[in-house]
């Protein structure tokens, strides 16, 4: 709003730091009054792919047929190993990284208050805490969007080669960046487009991408083995997928918050379309970031629902795809744009609306009322962040920021139980 007050870098990277000790503080203070169970050890700490991640940061890769720890990327482990931390340190270590992140973001988009604790309440920036790779991810891709924004090439250029060892992910950004790029522009300008694109984003990322499967070869001694793992080990490949979606591992409340993330991608769906159709029929320009988290997320949406494993229920798992986009810096422009938008309010919020309760058939809520009330709690969260965006109520802002801070810690500590949370 105009004449609000807003976040320098120090002044954001404080605001998360601030809002992080406040999360670890409630924690500890409801397990010593007897209200939770666990809190972050060694022990705790050391779940699921974590584990893996500091074989890697102590070892490097090393193929064994009985065990391989080629699943995961580079970056983070590299970064633990220097950092030379157990696993509750690079928990925190983690946390620091992604506040330094999220200040990129708060400079690239000059921020309030209000959509920096909206943000960071996310129920699944949990993440952040746990020793996974997300944080430093999210950083890296902040500063890229940071690059992008503020037009620092050598930035843009840094920050997409490294973030192509941080996760399998960073490859997403060449096709959505190529439309970014595209419709950013008058449509005459399409070749000067296609330069642009060629040499600011698709070439750090190519090299990026050669560099990873290099390192990895060099540590195994095998092409590809990341890559191959995931179809061998993961069932991820290609097939048609089957409804209704469900969560094998996680339960209901992990398949609620993957419905929700499975919204925002179909709205990103429907919204890049209209964009396209607007820049074939009127050469409207299109933000480069805005387009960009939108094809990001389609892609992340398209690869859940097209190659991922039927295991349990027989029909396709979309596990895990509320830790790509939630965690990713790119859903931060979706607050930013409802906090921009000042016309058509009443459609734009009847539009999320009727598309949500649509994506929540493919999860069975026609079933039965209650799997449609149960899922429409997760259209009815969406709607209040759009809510929070149009009215920009504070006392709304807070109310909606206690619920997912409520739900961050419940997850958290899902986690640290040992509970699979993908």
């Amino acid at each position: 709003m105009p004449g609000q007050k807003r976040f320098s870098f120090a002044s954001a990277f404080l605001f998360s730091l601030l809002y992080g000790t406040t999360f670890l503080a409630v924690q500890y203070l409801l397990f010593h009054l007897g209200a939770l169970h666990f809190l972050p050890s060694e022990t705790t700490l050391n779940k699921w792919d974590a584990g893996i991640y500091k074989l890697v940061a102590d070892r490097g890769y090393y193929y064994d047929p009985s065990f391989d720890d080629t699943g995961v990327f580079a970056l983070f482990p590299y970064v633990w190993r220097m950092l030379h931390l157990g696993y509750v340190g690079m928990g925190i270590a983690n946390y620091v990284i992604f506040s330094f992140g999220f200040a990129a973001l708060a400079v690239a988009f000059s921020i309030s208050w209000r959509q920096a604790l909206l943000f960071l309440s996310l129920p699944s920036l949990y993440f952040m805490h746990v020793p996974y790779s997300e944080a430093v991810f999210f950083s890296v891709m902040s500063f890229a969007m940071l690059g992008i924004k503020k037009n620092l090439n050598w930035l843009v250029w840094v920050a997409l080669f490294v973030g192509c060892f941080a996760r399998a992910t960073a490859v997403f950004l060449l096709p959505s960046l190529l439309v970014a790029e595209a419709l950013s522009r008058n449509r005459k300008d399409i070749l000067f487009s296609l330069r642009r694109y060629l040499w600011l984003y698709a070439l750090p990322i190519v090299l990026g991408t050669a560099g990873f499967i290099l390192l990895q070869y060099f540590d195994t001694g095998r092409w590809l083995p990341y890559y191959t793992g995931q179809v061998a080990n993961l069932g991820h490949q290609l097939s048609m997928p089957l409804l209704p979606f469900s969560d094998f591992y996680g339960g209901k409340w992990m398949l609620l918050i993957n419905a929700a993330a499975f919204m925002i991608s179909v709205l990103s769906l429907l919204i890049l379309v209209r964009q396209i159709y607007r820049w074939l029929t009127g050469n409207i320009e299109q933000h480069v970031l805005w387009t960009l988290a939108l094809g990001y997320t389609i892609l992340i949406m398209l690869t859940m629902v097209f190659a991922n494993p039927k295991w349990g229920s027989g029909t396709t798992n979309l596990f895990g795809i509320h830790r790509y986009i939630f965690c990713a810096p790119f859903v931060f422009v979706f607050i930013e744009r409802v906090f921009s938008m000042s016309a058509g309010r009443s459609k734009a919020f009847l539009f999320v609306l009727l598309v949500c309760n649509t994506a929540g058939l493919c999860f069975g809520s026609y079933i039965h009322i209650q799997e449609w009330l149960f899922f429409s709690c997760a259209t009815l969260f969406l709607l209040l962040y759009v809510l929070c965006g149009f009215t920009r109520s504070a006392v709304l802002t807070v109310a909606v920021s206690v619920i997912g801070f409520v739900l961050q810690v419940a997850l958290y500590q899902h986690f640290l139980s040992g509970a699979f949370t993908d």
